[in-house]
């Protein structure tokens, strides 16, 4: 059956690669740490039991099922072996992992403990319950030295400053209190909104220079604040619904948060753009914590999961963004990098390891439609509907122009394999230029239509050239000659060859195959596909599969031979524009309406 699911089954099996351990506490989880040397996993769960994980294996190494009381919250130490819980007793015990029989110390807060939490130097611990102040717990004395106001409503979250000098709680009162240690003296008071709309808190986390601090709200902002001046300095509001964790992320650039909507994100803070996202849990809870070298997460589940993340692939690119609609999309030979073409004319190149990007050509005046780049040769052509097709060698950095003899253009196919360069005029006129030599027009074929040219794909030795009335003219290339005429009754939308066939995709959301290896006219296979129009589609290499754009936000791989859908890739909040496929056919590059380009990636053919 694997096998059968083909790339979109391998690009779900990838989302794995980025989990180190995947484990099953058994009910909902509350919270969860990762010692400080990464080796163990402590959660616990709604039931109130702790459980101890060899975070290399998965391995249970303990289950503490207490008998009169229940654990409500778990942290490891970050300077030894040595892990603090809160229960329903009010008591915060320390433990040494490797035996759990009786706890080191106990100290008495009072009402339920519903959070403990090391600094940063392990000396001291911060507890709450579900009123009443922050407590902050002086390990050496067992004495409170600090009892924190933290308003009439409770807190829920409260953090320490990475340098222990700082304390920021927050609560549904929505008003963030950060707090100067060891004075306990109250630096600031801000309310967490915008426009006078005040926000609960869920989440809070110090930028690692303890300049910032980043809030998760209940109504699924995010918000940047200055610990010195209270000043918001960012916000973003994302899908998520009400946020459950954040964590700042390579060197405080990017922002990783959890909600209800099952995903773990990462955002790039300048620009707000989504850079990755993973499904980490169910049943609309997601506690998360950071381990204290920052190379993991771990991330607890509402189905009783915890998941240990690796930060390194969670920040490997699975977004980049263009900033404007994504017209095409072509990747280099190599598959390292990646082509985008804007509205504009600016075409940007991205490499997808680092998600960098570099501008090869500026924007034009006119509407560029197309481009089409030839790796042996390494030129980059851009053009349609000006009769003027800019090109550029990408190692001289030289560009030209190509003048055409038309007032205007409909279409344009580089032959990447043949080195040829296709151009259709609005009057259906087809003309072939050597792509390396570009001034002299090789061949020249008049359609002779009475009606407006649309566009021209191509396909191995095939071109296609639609026009407003619905008909598809099939050419061959070698020679460049007619084959057959197909109609589409004006429905198509886009189309493409694969093979012997064409695949066009109709404006109502349907799929038709046309056979196209005889000259005499059939009737095409039909497909129900989308649920709205299809923008883009793109057959695989290996003749069988190809995947499908559309307006309804989609991306669908499609089984030829069968007409069955294999699969849907869900992660565009708008209508998918364009699709690109690596060579070795192992990445799909997809462009929507927002200016993001999601990047599929699988392991296998």
């Amino acid at each position: 059956m694997r096998e059968l699911r083909g790339f979109s089954w391998q690009y779900y099996d990838r989302l794995l690669d980025h989990l180190v351990l995947n484990v099953k506490h058994g009910d909902q989880i509350k919270d969860l740490a990762i010692s400080h040397d990464n080796r163990l996993l402590a959660t616990v769960g709604v039931e109130g039991h702790c459980a101890l994980w060899k975070i290399e294996n998965g391995e249970l190494v303990t289950r503490v099922r207490p008998d009169h009381h229940q654990f409500s919250s778990v942290s490891f130490s970050p300077t030894r072996l040595q892990l603090a819980t809160g229960d329903s007793n009010g008591l915060i015990n320390l433990w040494n992992p490797n035996d759990m029989e009786l706890p080191l110390q106990s100290i008495k807060q009072g009402p339920r403990v519903r959070r403990v939490r090391f600094s940063r130097d392990g000396r001291r611990l911060l507890s709450f319950g579900e009123q009443g102040p922050v407590r902050i717990w002086d390990l050496a004395t067992e004495k409170c030295i600090a009892p924190l106001p933290s308003g009439p409503k409770g807190s829920n979250v409260a953090e320490f400053s990475h340098d222990g000098s700082l304390v920021a709680i927050g609560g549904d009162q929505g008003k963030i209190r950060i707090y100067a240690l060891p004075e306990t003296t109250a630096i600031l008071e801000i309310d967490n909104g915008s426009s006078g709309a005040i926000e609960p808190i869920q989440a809070i986390c110090f930028s690692r220079d303890d300049r910032r601090l980043a809030v998760g709200g209940e109504h699924g902002f995010y918000r940047l604040y200055q610990t010195s001046t209270g000043e918001m300095i960012g916000e973003k509001h994302g899908v998520q619904g009400r946020l459950g964790s954040a964590f700042f992320l390579k060197e405080d650039q990017l922002l990783a948060t959890t909600g209800i909507t099952n995903t773990l994100e990462v955002h790039e803070l300048d620009s707000g753009n989504l850079v990755s996202q993973l499904t980490t849990h169910r049943l609309g809870e997601g506690r998360a914590t950071l381990s204290y070298d920052r190379r993991y997460l771990a991330i607890g589940s509402g189905d009783g999961t915890a998941k240990v993340v690796s930060v390194a692939k969670l920040i490997e690119p699975q977004v980049v963004w263009h900033e404007s609609p994504v017209r095409q999309l072509q990747f280099s030979e190599d598959g390292g990098s990646l082509f985008s073409l804007a509205p504009n004319g600016e075409i940007k190149r991205f490499q997808l390891r680092t998600g960098s990007s570099e501008v090869l050509f500026p924007a034009a005046d006119a509407g560029v439609r197309q481009f089409g780049f030839v790796p042996r040769l390494g030129r980059l052509f851009r053009g349609v509907p000006e009769p003027v097709i800019d090109y550029i060698d990408l190692e001289s950095q030289s560009s030209s122009q190509l003048y055409t003899p038309f007032h205007s253009l409909a279409g344009m196919y580089v032959s990447g394999g043949r080195e040829k360069l296709f151009l259709v005029s609005r009057r259906g006129v087809v003309l072939q230029y050597d792509a390396k030599e570009t001034q002299e027009i090789e061949r020249e074929l008049s359609l002779e239509s009475e009606t407006e040219a649309t566009n021209l794909v191509g396909g191995e030795n095939l071109l296609a050239v639609g026009f407003n009335d619905g008909r598809i003219v099939i050419l061959t290339q070698e020679p460049l000659a007619i084959r057959k005429t197909i109609e589409t009754r004006g429905e198509a939308a886009v189309f493409a060859f694969h093979n012997q066939s064409l695949i066009v995709g109709t404006i109502y959301g349907d799929l038709q195959i046309h056979d196209v290896s005889s000259t005499s006219a059939s009737e095409p296979r039909v497909i129900e596909g989308h649920g709205a129009e299809i923008t883009t589609l793109l057959p695989f290499p290996d003749g069988e599969r190809f995947v499908t754009g559309s307006r309804d936000h989609m991306i669908k791989i499609w089984d030829l031979r069968w007409g069955d859908e294999i699969s849907t890739l869900y992660g565009h909040r708008r209508q998918v524009f364009s699709l690109a496929l690596s060579p070795d056919a192992r990445t799909l590059a997809s462009g929507g309406m927002d200016g993001d380009i999601h990047i599929w990636r699988t392991t296998h053919e």
